[in-house]
This record gives structure tokens, sequence and C-alpha cells, in this order.
């Protein structure tokens, strides 16, 4: 498995001179079509349909944007590796569904260069680069993590628990893209987990319990809340790493102070 990936604030991606660990296989791929999405609480929808007027402004100027499920959306019409930047409208259209549905993917883009990588991932956020990782010589772009089961080709046994990436900075990533060279021939999964669906649905005891913890990284000491406002949907979101919380503080009140314990 070869895995290229980036931090928006701000994708990573192979170079053209891509070794031959073994020879191609035909994958067999899960179909998640009849997946079913979790069931909401009374009078919620954990993660909604994708939005109608957003669809047709995409529609106007090429892009095609479908649902996916139980979550995200599949983009088609779009090529990063001819450059050109698509109209500010249609960003940020597609921003507002990447936060809604959860993730897109950008479908047909072949492999993609580390420039071309670089230039997808700066059209969103903050759309500069915030490259905290170590670059590995297979590297095709200082600012991409490449990932890979081989030593040789790429960086393993990274992010095995479920996580945010960035929790050892206070200035986590507003974006994070992965762009798949080879897919692994046996296992090797990547799951997503909706943070605004999984809020939702923990009883309303744990929803006011969590929201005032605050995990502390493991690592550097920084102090982020277990539970944030999205920036861009507003929605209420769980936001941990399980790998590299050292300890969880619960803020208290008592005579209009807030206390740690």
């Amino acid at each position: 498995m070869v895995l290229d990936y980036s931090k928006w604030d701000n994708l990573d991606s192979g170079s053209d001179d891509e070794p031959k660990l073994q020879p191609k296989k035909k994958i067999a791929t899960k179909d998640v079509s009849g997946v079913p999405a979790p069931v909401a609480p009374a009078g919620k929808n954990l993660i909604p349909p994708l939005d109608p007027g957003r669809v047709a402004l995409l529609a106007k100027h090429g892009i095609l944007i479908t649902q996916l499920e139980p979550m995200g959306a599949r983009v088609t019409g779009i090529d990063f590796k001819k450059g050109g930047e698509p109209p500010a409208e249609c960003l940020e259209a597609m921003q507002q569904e990447m936060a809604v549905r959860g993730f897109i993917v950008f479908a047909d883009q072949g492999v993609l260069s580390g420039d071309e990588q670089v230039f997808a991932s700066k059209l969103w956020g903050g759309r500069k680069m915030h490259s905290t990782h170590g670059v590995h010589p297979k590297s095709p772009n200082r600012h991409i993590f490449r990932l890979s089961n081989d030593r040789t080709v790429g960086t393993n046994g990274v992010g095995p628990q479920w996580h945010n990436d960035g929790s050892f900075v206070e200035g986590t990533f507003s974006h994070v893209g992965y762009h798949i060279v080879r897919v692994p021939e046996n296992g090797g999964d990547t799951h997503f987990c909706h943070q605004g669906a999984a809020f939702d649905m923990l009883p309303p005891d744990k929803q006011e319990w969590w929201q005032r913890l605050v995990s502390v990284n493991s690592s550097s000491g920084v102090c982020h809340p277990v539970v944030h406002k999205h920036p861009i949907s507003d929605r209420s979101s769980v936001w941990l790493h399980l790998g590299m919380t050292g300890a969880v503080l619960e803020v208290t009140y008592k005579d209009d102070e807030r206390r740690l314990r």
C-alpha cells in the first residue's frame, strides 16, 4: 500500500517512478452502497443530504457531485492535473459539503505529482500548507507525508487508532487530504467517522459531560476540547486522538469560577 497525504490549512502523492512492490492484482472492493446510515435520535438527521442548490450550482460549471452512503460525497468534472482553479463559488459549495457530509472523494484523478497534490490541497481551508511531519526520501514534495507498508517506499505504522490529525499543535489542520496511489491487496482499510453524528448519538447526559472535557496531548501537552463547534457547519462535533491522549481534564463551574479536575 502506498498512501500519500497532506494537511490543509492544509494531499500526498506518488511519483512517476513508483516501484513495483508486487504484481498488480484485481482488487475486490467493498460495496457500501447498501450500508444503512446510523439511526438518528428522534427529530434529528445525523448526516444531512446534499444541498440541492449547491448541487445545481456545481452542475452549471460542469462539476457533478453525488452522495455516498452512509456519508461523504463524490465529485467528478475537476482535473487537478490541469492546474486550473475552480470558480470561488464552486470551491465554497464543495467546502460546505465537505463539512456537512464529512468528506469528498475527487474521482478520476489518476496519479498526481507532488506539486499537483499540493495545488489541490491549497484550494481549501486557510489555503496554505501546514506541514509538521517527517519527509520520507521517496516523498515527491516536502509537504507530503508518504505512507507505505514498505519502509523503503514510505513511513509505516502510522495512525492505527481513531484520531484527529494535529492534536499536538494549538492551531490544528483545517483539512486533511489523502491520495491513494496503490490500494492494499490485503487489509489496510482506512475508516472514517462523522464526528458531528458521533456527538449526536451520545445520550444527553453524556453530551453535557463531554462538553466539559479537555484532552491533553501526550507528546506536547497541548489541550483541546473534546467537543467543539465545527467552524463551517457550526455543528457540535467530537474531537479526539486515541493514540496521543495523555490525560483528560474536566472543566467544572463553582461560584462563577471555572476549575479543572
